[in-house]
């Protein structure tokens, strides 16, 4: 009967000295802390990501999250969820994690927000009872977001990327995408976020007038939009007046709308914002724009975010985008 080997490795060595040395402080033998992370591990109730992140978005809900809060946590987790969606949570470990984070080809603010966001994700599923992870992934990762600036910050689609967006969108989703996109009206009061959704009620297209209801308003003030740009019309197909413009959920049209232009993470309020630049570019007229935005007439805000970023010439072209 051959001897078995059990000789470590040097590296093996090495690795038992390290861990003796984490352990004396506890009174734990390697097999004990063995023993106890085994326990651990087989303690852990297995999900998805998808599920889970599920999950989390409604305790933000539930919580009491402000609209704002729950969308900055729902655009973010979606783009860990368009990566590891069907993976289990507790099979993802804090280095894949973080080679991901850092190939995210956005910004430094933005991976820095999702590295934030995700700390939150995790610190929930380590907190369920069973635990649904070992660890909380984002430990020791320093994604620091620049100090905020002035002009260059605001996230804004290019024109070939909204003319791509707008001919491979799905048609049902089309008419919501040219609302956002063309008149900026705010994501939540498209998807509703806990609140009533838009409905086709509320855009006349033969008065070319839309009416956004105080209880739909993200600021709780109800806003008439007039004298919109002829582009936004071009693109809608009316449905009954008790239809929601945007039939499915906000993460749906963000997941579909990342994925048409090939966008790692999508921008928050991009679409608005592409509106409010082109607009400010075509109509230099920021009173009349902020009008639209709901931001009672004052250019203020428009002339700090977005006033110069880009140039009439592609304001036009933007403006051209027809069916």
């Amino acid at each position: 009967m051959t001897r078995s080997n059990y000789a470590l490795t040097p590296s093996q060595r090495n690795d038992a000295r390290k861990a003796l040395a984490l352990l004396a402080p506890l009174n734990l033998t390697l097999e004990q802390a063995a023993l106890l992370a085994l326990n651990r591990r087989s303690a852990i109730k297995t999900a998805d990501v998808s599920t889970v992140a599920d999950e989390f978005l409604r305790s933000r809900l539930t919580g009491g999250a402000r609209s704002a809060t729950y969308s900055w946590y729902e655009e973010r987790i979606n783009t860990i969820v368009a990566k590891f969606g069907d993976r289990p949570m507790a099979g993802i470990t804090r280095g894949e994690f973080k080679e991901w984070l850092a190939q995210v080809t956005e910004s430094a603010s933005s991976r820095a927000a999702t590295a934030r966001a995700a700390r939150a994700f995790w610190r929930y599923a380590l907190q369920k009872d069973p635990p649904l992870v070992h660890e909380v992934v984002t430990q020791g990762l320093e994604f620091q977001a620049p100090a905020a600036g002035g002009k260059g910050s605001t996230k804004f689609l290019t024109v070939p990327q909204c003319r791509t967006l707008l001919l491979k969108c799905q048609e049902r989703l089309r008419s919501a995408l040219a609302l956002m996109l063309f008149a900026g009206i705010r994501p939540e009061e498209m998807a509703g976020d806990n609140k009533p959704k838009l409905r086709w009620e509320h855009v006349n297209c033969d008065e070319q007038i839309i009416r956004v209801p105080a209880e739909i308003s993200k600021t709780g003030e109800a806003r008439i939009m007039e004298g919109l740009p002829e582009t936004v019309w071009a693109w809608l197909t009316p449905q009954g007046n008790d239809q929601d413009v945007l039939p499915t959920t906000r993460r749906t049209f963000v997941y579909c709308s990342r994925e048409l232009i090939g966008m790692a993470t999508w921008p928050q309020d991009c679409l608005r914002h592409s509106f409010a630049t082109y607009a400010v570019a075509s109509t230099n007229n920021p009173g009349q724009v902020a009008m639209w935005l709901g931001h009672n007439g004052n250019p203020t805000m428009l002339y700090r975010h977005y006033r110069g970023l880009t140039t009439k010439a592609e304001a036009e072209k933007f403006f051209a985008l027809r069916p």
